[in-house]
């Protein structure tokens, strides 16, 4: 196992590629998050009955991981309604978004902008934003009632190794993910932490983890890299590996690089999730948090069409499928491939092997079955209550 960081030390684990002020997250990966976060609004609403509320003071929501605000906009909107319908215009509420410091920002500031958002509908409403990362404490204890967050703690503060062979601990070896794991439980742990002191008593946190139900044979799993192209049933993770493997193959990158790059991100198992509640000396307890809720969920792809609106025989209903769910990957993807490009590289050379990696990429799911293409989100979600 590489236990050197192949990123550096202070490596990103993805960065905004686009035009500032674009939207571009919102109009790709975001219809799938949001999907996600919207599903919650019918759980979510319920559990505000037992939040205390002083009708004329304050109440905070705060969405960590936010991107451009695209994907939680449908779920505060609903919490901004409930909460001027039980409790008057009199009550002020506070709207704090969490990201990265090199964020899009602008984009969340014009989607708040907009006429279809909450700002336009409400009044006595003040959205903030921070670049706090999430892993340090972002607003004073105490502040918040309810603080959600979506595909976000997935990515681990630091990850000060490198994968054997492979881009993601789903195809990683035992050894490799006992390690990976140990980082991921510190994090989660250090996360919850962190959030239950800046609820107040009675706050609520949401957060929506990707998961696996449990990890593939790390033998099967590289000899399905290997055959990746001959497969007629398409897995996301799977071609991304053998996209990346292409290059190194080919020669256009070298072995040093493909060697480079390893995702940070973690898909943490239930057990996992829930373990910082099952013991009553854990930090999270010891903090006041308690679990309330917890599920799991498969959630569908956006980008596939209905069977009955699109023949899956259709070439241009495959590309279709191809071309919406490569460019939603790109956009949480890209920062890793180009970070382990050599540093001796010009910035025109690293564009031309990110064209020719999602070009891959593309090809290849092109080629499959798009009904069976595995790229359904497999989630949990968790509320917790500060006592």
């Amino acid at each position: 196992m590489d236990t050197t960081n192949g990123h550096g030390p202070k490596a990103e684990s993805h960065l905004p590629f686009w035009t500032p002020g674009s939207g571009h997250y919102g109009d790709t990966w975001g219809k799938q998050t949001t999907q996600t976060m919207s599903s919650c609004i019918d759980l979510l609403l319920p559990l505000l009955e037992t939040i205390p509320v002083n009708p004329n003071g304050t109440f905070t929501i705060a969405d960590y991981g936010t991107n451009d605000g695209y994907s939680s906009m449908p779920l505060i909107t609903s919490v901004i309604d409930y909460l001027r319908k039980k409790h008057g215009e009199k009550l002020s509420i506070q709207v704090i978004y969490e990201d990265q410091e090199k964020n899009d920002f602008n984009s969340l500031f014009k989607r708040l902008s907009d006429d279809t958002s909450y700002m336009s509908k409400f009044s006595n409403v003040y959205p903030f934003a921070t670049n706090v990362n999430f892993y340090k404490q972002c607003v004073p204890d105490g502040t918040c009632d309810v603080i959600f967050t979506s595909y976000a703690t997935h990515w681990l503060e630091n990850l000060d190794m490198t994968y054997k062979d492979c881009l993601y601990h789903s195809f990683a070896s035992k050894e490799e993910c006992d390690y990976v794991f140990r980082q991921a439980e510190k994090d989660w742990v250090k996360f919850l932490v962190l959030r239950a002191k800046e609820l107040k008593p009675g706050g609520l946190l949401l957060a929506q983890n990707c998961c696996f139900k449990s990890l593939e044979d790390h033998a099967e799993n590289k000899s399905r890299i290997s055959k990746a192209a001959e497969l007629t049933d398409g897995d996301m993770q799977l071609d991304m590996e053998a996209a990346w493997a292409q290059l190194q193959s080919d020669n256009i990158i070298t072995k040093e690089e493909y060697d480079k790059c390893s995702f940070k991100g973690i898909h943490r198992n239930s057990q996992q999730i829930k373990s910082p509640f099952e013991t009553e000396d854990s930090p999270a307890r010891k903090t006041g948090l308690r679990l309330l809720h917890y599920e799991e969920r498969v959630v569908p792809s956006v980008f596939k069409t209905p069977l009955d609106e699109k023949d899956p025989e259709d070439i241009t209903y495959r590309k279709s499928f191809a071309d919406k769910l490569v460019t939603a990957i790109r956009v949480w993807s890209q920062t890793t491939f180009c970070s382990s490009l050599s540093p001796m590289r010009t910035e025109s050379e690293k564009a031309a092997i990110l064209e020719a990696l999602y070009e891959r990429l593309h090809s290849l799911v092109m080629s499959k079955d798009v009904e069976s293409y595995r790229c359904d989100e497999f989630v949990t979600i968790f509320v917790a209550r500060k006592v």
